[in-house]
């Protein structure tokens, strides 16, 4: 759990007013050069949550409370360049809280994160040719690339040329059986094999050969392979339901945006025809299967302009009232990928409507007041059951819980989300070319089937290049060692660039983490167990 540092209040011993020790004054002439050389920013960042105020160090991952007077004081470091000879005197007025705060700094190493030569991953930089060669994850097929419908928001649609359009390329089976050959025999023990499309149901042939294929070789190499698949429903039959049902090492994730009128605004067929009768339908045949075998899946819901806290309620309400779902059937929500829709321009039309307004960053987030409204209603964090409110609630307040502490700074700094290309996941495409991960558009190829992983081109591509394009904003940033950005956000027709829109949005989020995390912890901490059993993925 949190290392939770709450500071008290120092007697002074009648100091006077104005007045300081020789070593505070040591350290308040080191922070002041922090802040008038401008690095005083990557230091930490200073957040709020309704009851206290708290600063979060970067060096050392600790995070501390601090009463209104230290705030006070240390806004004053963080929103100030070349503090002013009155501003300075302002700070020295409040003694006794300057000298506690400067005291705590001093013990604790706060303030003291060295600025980032580099980034380093020990698998990414000392291990690759090891890990490549037997540490393999999740292999993803894209056994096709066609779909039987138009979803709006779709990253695959023909308004959005980051990535491919949809196509009438298939897989065959050569390559996939080659693929699953070359990934099994340098994959760790446990291994996931995932069906990517376009809709994977429209291959259920090859994708049931791919799973038989799959068990045979995993047994004769010792190791436990477990599959997974996201799917539309539109196409489930009785038989489909039930042998899907039927693998207990398979992993469903059934994609559906809430009740009709949501669903067929936007998840339509190509013919323009909404895809609800056909989903619902689809949906009770693989709960009726998997309750029979006593098996869950997840359901994903893509949550969509116009965007309202009413329709929210209404995606909620929906999906509470579906009776015959598994039991503990996990719903989680999101917004779209970058497609057809402009989310950013959505919000912007909230903004005279205070109520969509996040008092801890300012910024327009509906999704994210939404659930935190909701937390306030005492949602149960404990239990499994299904709750949009708690949708990806564990690895937000894990990323919190989990986070990198020390007594003093380390000078490693992480390449911020970037897991080792192939390693955690190998995607291949119809034609049995190697990519990092079904989320990249436009990227360098990482192999292929007939040559296996290209190491050179992941060193110099994901590994080299990246360092280099990122080291020169990610050294300047307080968030460095929490950033959940990686390829995927980072990544242009040109190669890797810094991308400030992404950074900015994802300072915020993390600003918000922060403070949900530490929210939770002030009124509900035996709730927050549940973190002790989740993985971060």
């Amino acid at each position: 759990m949190c290392i939770y540092d709450k500071i008290k209040k120092m007697k002074q011993g009648g100091a006077e007013m104005g007045i300081i020790t020789e070593e505070a004054k040591k350290e308040f002439n080191r922070i002041l050069l922090l802040i008038n050389s401008g690095e005083i920013g990557r230091m930490g960042k200073l957040f709020t949550t309704e009851l206290n105020n708290y600063f979060y160090d970067t060096g050392t991952g600790k995070v501390i409370c601090i009463d209104d007077t230290i705030y006070y004081i240390m806004n004053m470091w963080f929103n100030k360049i070349n503090l002013t000879e009155n501003e300075i005197n302002e700070m020295l007025h409040y003694s006794d809280s300057l000298e506690e705060v400067l005291q705590v700094c001093k013990n604790e190493n706060l303030l003291r994160a060295e600025k980032p030569q580099t980034l380093h991953s020990y698998k990414h930089c000392d291990e690759l040719n090891e890990t490549l060669q037997t540490g393999l994850e999740q292999l993803i097929l894209e056994v096709t690339g066609c779909c039987n419908l138009r979803c709006k928001y779709c990253i695959y649609n023909e308004e959005y040329d980051v990535h491919r359009d949809f196509n009438e390329e298939n897989m065959t089976e050569e390559i996939a059986m080659r693929s699953i050959d070359y990934f099994l025999n340098h994959a760790r023990k446990d291994a996931a094999v995932t069906f990517y499309g376009g809709e994977p149901l429209l291959r259920f042939e090859l994708l049931k050969k791919v799973i038989e294929y799959s068990r045979k070789r995993g047994e004769a190499l010792g190791k436990n392979i477990t599959f997974s698949l996201t799917t539309n429903m539109t196409l489930v039959t009785e038989d489909i339901a039930e042998y899907l049902g039927s693998i207990p090492e398979l992993h469903l994730l059934c994609s559906m945006d809430g009740p009709q009128i949501v669903q067929d605004s936007c998840r339509i067929y190509k013919n323009g025809r909404g895809s609800f009768d056909d989903a619902l339908r689809g949906l009770k045949l693989l709960s009726s299967a998997f309750r029979k075998y006593g098996k869950k899946f997840r359901i994903n819901a893509v949550f969509t302009p116009e965007y309202s806290f009413k329709k929210l309620d209404l995606i909620e309400e929906f999906f509470n009232s579906l009776e015959f779902l598994p039991p503990e059937t996990s719903v989680d929500i999101t917004y779209p990928s970058e497609g057809s829709f402009n989310s950013d321009l959505e919000l912007k039309k909230l903004e005279n409507n205070p109520k969509y307004l996040d008092c801890d960053t300012g910024d327009i987030n509906p999704l994210w007041k939404w659930k935190k409204i909701k937390l306030r209603e005492e949602v149960d964090l404990e239990t499994k059951k299904s709750s949009l409110v708690k949708s990806g609630l564990d690895q937000t307040l894990s990323l919190i819980d989990q986070r990198f502490l020390a007594q003093k700074p380390n000078k490693v700094y992480p390449l911020n989300a970037c897991c080792v290309p192939g390693e955690r996941r190998l995607y291949v495409d119809t034609q049995g070319s190697f990519y990092p991960c079904e989320r990249i558009g436009n990227c360098p190829s990482i192999g292929n089937v007939n040559i296996g992983l290209d190491v050179e081109a992941i060193k110099k591509y994901y590994v080299d290049d990246f360092i280099e394009k990122s080291i020169s904003k990610c050294s300047n940033c307080w968030a460095i060692r929490l950033c959940t950005l990686c390829y995927a956000n980072r990544y242009v027709a040109e190669g890797f660039e810094p991308n400030e829109n992404a950074c900015c949005g994802t300072r915020l989020m993390i600003q918000k983490k922060l403070s949900l995390y530490h929210e939770l912890l002030e009124t509900r901490p035996k709730d927050m167990k549940f973190l002790e059993d989740v993985e971060i993925v």
